[in-house]
């Protein structure tokens, strides 16, 4: 890493996030996340690599496009940002949490919840902890008096330009869930007993997992997460058969006519020739020069591979 990078990444790691000490209440983040993680990062000074400072960095990017369509558009309509709701009662008053963009429209106030992906979310559908975060946010907004309100979850893809929209009222059910999985964990700081884990495609992501007994334990029993992602890899390998197919056809087709353009009424073809780069032929060596190449050659470094069946 270079000493800008260096530099940039220790002023990262120190940027204050606004969130005050989280070791001290329960956020509405923590309760869908696997518990395992949520309390290690409570109990233990998480450090991030710059890698996930940037992934923290690209959620603020996400929130600065939804300001900049609120602010810009010429229906004017009032918002707060970041909005701190702490709970009132017994079973939440150790629960904080911080909402994106409380939306004042005409006739209902939205709650929306800004999120980024780089990939297709499982099964096409909201994260399972992000519908605990925005139900427990809803539920939070009721105990204040809030009744004409629900959720809205904007998921933007910034490598694809993809922009998601979900739809998320209130869901008693669900929220009981969140309060539920807030007290456990809550209850586990306190004490400083670690909590059992819950195993998903983000553990690959997880800082902890390599000291995490749960996913070493479970981890081959597949995830609905990982099965998902996992299918959906098998059924686009069959289109990319096709279109190796396809191609291949297409080149026959340029080779036999001699040209190495076509232009059809709607799409282009063009045949790109690429010399190839020279190489050292270790048969070539080995015939000429045996006793170099017993000096020379070493072993070459293993890779892993996905085969999905």
């Amino acid at each position: 890493m270079s000493s800008l990078l260096k530099f940039l990444e220790d002023g990262l790691r120190n940027t204050d996030s606004g969130l005050g000490d989280r070791s001290k209440y329960i956020g509405s983040s923590d309760i869908g996340q696997c518990p395992k993680k949520a309390y290690l990062s409570k109990i233990n000074k998480e450090t991030h690599e710059l890698k996930q400072l940037l992934i923290f960095e690209r959620g603020h990017v996400a929130e600065g496009i939804v300001r900049n369509g609120l602010i810009n558009n010429p229906s004017k309509v009032l918002f707060k940002e970041q909005v701190e709701i702490a709970g009132l009662t017994s079973k939440t008053e150790f629960i904080k949490t911080h909402i994106d963009f409380v939306v004042n429209f005409p006739k209902e106030d939205v709650v929306i919840e800004c999120k980024t992906i780089s990939s297709a979310l499982p099964n096409d559908i909201p994260r399972e902890s992000w519908l605990y975060q925005v139900n427990l946010q809803l539920g939070l907004m009721q105990q204040k008096g809030l009744k004409k309100v629900r959720g809205l979850i904007i998921a933007f893809n910034l490598n694809s330009g993809e922009a998601l929209e979900f739809d998320v009222p209130f869901n008693k059910g669900i929220y009981d869930v969140a309060i539920k999985r807030a007290n456990r964990l809550w209850k586990s700081v306190q004490l400083q007993e670690e909590p059992e884990g819950e195993i998903s495609d983000l553990c690959g992501f997880c800082s902890f997992s390599k000291q995490c007994n749960t996913l070493r334990k479970n981890g081959s029993k597949m995830p609905k997460e990982v099965e998902s992602i996992a299918l959906r890899i098998k059924k686009l390998s069959s289109t990319e058969k096709m279109i190796k197919a396809d191609k291949a056809n297409l080149k026959a087709f340029l080779e036999a006519a001699g040209i190495k353009k076509a232009i059809g009424e709607n799409i282009t073809l063009t045949m790109i020739d690429r010399k190839g780069a020279p190489r050292v032929s270790l048969n070539e060596l080995e015939k000429k020069y045996p006793e170099i190449i017993n000096n020379v050659t070493v072993d070459s470094q293993g890779y892993s591979y996905i085969k999905v069946i």
